[in-house]
């Protein structure tokens, strides 16, 4: 008996020890913006074949004859973060996915693609495990489970402030936005291109422009204007137009401009539908609850851009049967959150069904 339990085991044994120590890079946040930011090194020692040493490359490291950009020694045990001594600089995403590349004939990937900056580990000239900075501009229609799966068994990942963020870091002269309103180092597209799939949005209006201009919606953080709202919806357009992704919106709040102006929401939400078109989503059958839906149910119809606003500020609305949809969407999700948080032990969230999908999205 003892040489039948020998047997089963040691094959396990054996598999065991052969894995290698995780190991990740990332961005630091010790940059103002992340191009001046270092790479991080990530490792821990869940792991039975302890590495030497690891190498920093720009390409992959499928050869022990290739040297390392940086070599680190002396690895210690436990879960380790560390800054490498080289900065990240300017990042190109491979051709067809920079923000104004042409889309035409862009590759599309099954699971992800490395950016040129990898690291490996070693023990002596053995190479145990390689890993890069990665991308996921595909990941949700192409990943083999995931379009069978519904909504609410889906953690989507997302960031806080979304439109929060500089394209030119220099040309902003304003140190209150630099140093307290920034709270993103990429735009829209870059986020959605390395597999954000919710972003949360809050608006402000500014009473200065004419009321006709579409240009007054601006993302506000910390009650400063940041980026106007209208080019936001344009990268997530071209976006899903050529990914076929699923794109949450979450029009979390309106710190300015928007007390009790029932019309100035109406405006923005017609310049929300008027610039995102037939991509965004709408339920039709009310008999299934929106939570149900799966990822292919959604992508079928082509309309993968998924709105979360706050309907009982629009008190007459234009379309009635586009709020009534979307109003529905809500609802259902408002009633989902809550069972989960019940189910997580809560006492109850008592927010807006647009603010309890933030708190959802942000914990995945």
């Amino acid at each position: 008996m003892n040489s039948i339990k020998l047997g089963l085991i040691m094959p396990l044994l054996i598999g065991i020890s052969i894995k290698a120590c995780p190991i990740y890079l990332t961005i630091g946040l010790d940059g103002k913006t992340y191009q001046e930011s270092s790479l991080t090194l990530n490792w821990a020692s869940d792991c039975f074949v302890r590495p030497e040493w690891y190498g920093i490359y720009t390409e992959e490291p499928s050869s022990i004859l290739l040297h390392p950009y940086i070599r680190i020694q002396n690895v210690s045990d436990g879960i380790h973060r560390m800054a490498v001594k080289r900065k990240v600089g300017k990042l190109r995403f491979p051709p067809g996915w920079n923000r104004n590349d042409n889309p035409e004939n862009v590759e599309h990937y099954t699971k992800m693609k490395c950016l040129d900056y990898y690291v490996a580990s070693f023990r002596g000239s053995e190479l145990l495990s390689v890993e890069c900075l990665k991308i996921y501009p595909n990941w949700m229609r192409s990943h083999e489970d995931m379009g069978q799966m519904q909504l609410k068994d889906l953690f989507i990942p997302g960031t806080h402030a979304s439109g929060a963020y500089l394209t030119n870091y220099g040309a902003t002269k304003s140190m209150l936005i630099k140093e307290h309103a920034i709270s993103q180092y990429f735009d829209i597209w870059s986020q959605l291109v390395f597999g954000i799939r919710y972003l949360d949005l809050s608006v402000g209006v500014q009473r200065e422009r004419d009321a006709s201009d579409p240009d007054k919606f601006w993302i506000v953080n910390e009650n400063m204007f940041i980026n106007q709202l209208r080019y936001i919806l344009k990268d997530v357009r071209k976006f899903v137009t050529l990914t076929g992704e699923i794109v949450i919106l979450d029009f979390s709040s309106f710190p300015i401009g928007f007390y009790q102006r029932p019309d100035l929401h109406m405006e923005l939400f017609t310049m929300i539908s008027r610039e995102l078109g037939s991509y965004v989503y709408m339920h039709n059958d009310t008999n299934i609850p929106c939570a149900n839906l799966t990822i292919d149910e959604i992508a079928t119809t082509n309309r993968t851009i998924i709105v979360l606003y706050p309907m009982d500020e629009l008190q007459h609305p234009a379309n009635g049967k586009l709020l009534q949809r979307i109003t529905h969407f809500m609802s259902a999700m408002e009633t989902f959150l809550n069972r989960f948080h019940e189910y997580l032990g809560g006492s109850g969230l008592h927010a807006s069904a647009v603010q309890q999908e933030e708190i959802i999205a942000r914990t995945g």
